[in-house]
């Protein structure tokens, strides 16, 4: 079998997400990777989202802010980001404008996402569901 090589990018990203996915303690684990990662290399909307992901797992939604506002300036159409801030902005309860914003603009680059789709599926449910009451 393959030794698995600890410091190696991939591996250091894909524990990072991990982690990330874990949450709880772990979480932690993972915005130190990311940061670090950071660190070493240039900012991507990749390492900035997973270190987002990680802040809000750790309820720390105003760096997760932070990092998806760098990260939207890098890639202003990037979908992950847009959903993302879609998500932080409603944890930090910003005005429901903004997140409809955000939610709208990743409606209009990314149909297909998984997301997206998820959303538009919730959304006919209630309204199917919503109709029987009226």
């Amino acid at each position: 079998m393959l030794e698995m090589d600890e410091d190696a990018t991939v591996t250091q990203l894909a524990r990072a997400w991990i982690y990330s996915a874990q949450g709880g303690d772990k979480a932690q684990d993972a915005a130190y990777i990311f940061q670090e990662l950071l660190d070493k290399f240039s900012p991507s909307p990749l390492l900035l989202n997973g270190l987002a992901v990680a802040n809000m797992q750790l309820k720390k939604y105003d760096e997760a802010e932070k990092s998806l506002l760098e990260a939207l300036e890098k890639t202003p159409k990037d979908p992950d980001t847009l959903i993302n801030l879609a998500i932080c902005s409603s944890y930090l309860r910003k005005p429901q404008e903004q997140i409809t914003r955000y939610t709208n603009q990743a409606k209009q680059v990314a149909p297909r996402h998984p997301w997206v789709q998820n959303l538009k599926n919730l959304d006919e449910s209630f309204s199917r569901n919503a109709a029987r009451y009226k």
